[in-house]
Order: structure tokens, then C-alpha cells, then sequence
């Protein structure tokens, strides 16, 4: 849908934000809830999609959040690494 639509990436955003507010609200203990999440952040980190508004909002949300969760789960290190890419991107964007 989106590697040659670029006018409609607005919906891939709009459908990565839901999942991400979904994931929020899921047992991170859950290793399948842990590789979504580590999935999501993955797609966000592709450069080869365009920058623009909605798509910041949805990586910073994608980001923090997996980076919370981290950090509540005990994985100081890589959690932070997540919550500071998602403060860079939010500066930049």
C-alpha cells in the first residue's frame, strides 16, 4: 500500500498510532506484546518514507511508549535508547 502510494501514507500513520495506543494498553509481559512492540519501533526507524507531521506523531507516541515499557520491564538501558530517540525525532521533525 504505501511503497508506492506515497499519498496515502497518511493511513499507514493513522493505522501505526492505533496499534501503538493499542500496545500501550497490553500486558507488556506478554512476548508477543514485547515483539509487536519492538516491530513497531523498527517500521518508525525506516528513512525511506517521507517525513511530515503525522508521521513524527506516530514514531514519538511508538517510541516513548516502547521505551516506558521497557524501563517498567527492568531494561534500563534499552528503554532509554527508544525514549531518547524519541525526543531527538520530536526536536527535529
Amino acid at each position: 500500500m504505501t511503497e508506492f502510494n506515497t499519498g496515502r501514507l497518511w493511513l499507514l500513520w493513522s493505522a501505526l498510532r492505533l496499534w501503538a495506543e493499542r500496545l500501550w494498553e497490553s500486558d507488556f509481559s506478554d512476548d508477543a506484546v514485547r515483539a509487536e512492540y519492538a516491530e513497531l519501533a523498527a517500521l518508525h526507524d525506516r528513512d525511506d518514507w517521507p517525513i511530515d507531521g503525522l508521521r513524527g506523531e506516530s514514531a514519538f507516541g511508538a517510541w516513548m511508549g516502547y521505551g516506558l515499557k521497557l524501563v517498567e520491564a527492568g531494561d534500563k538501558d534499552e528503554g532509554t535508547r527508544w525514549m531518547n530517540r524519541a525526543a531527538s525525532y520530536r526536536t527535529d521533525a
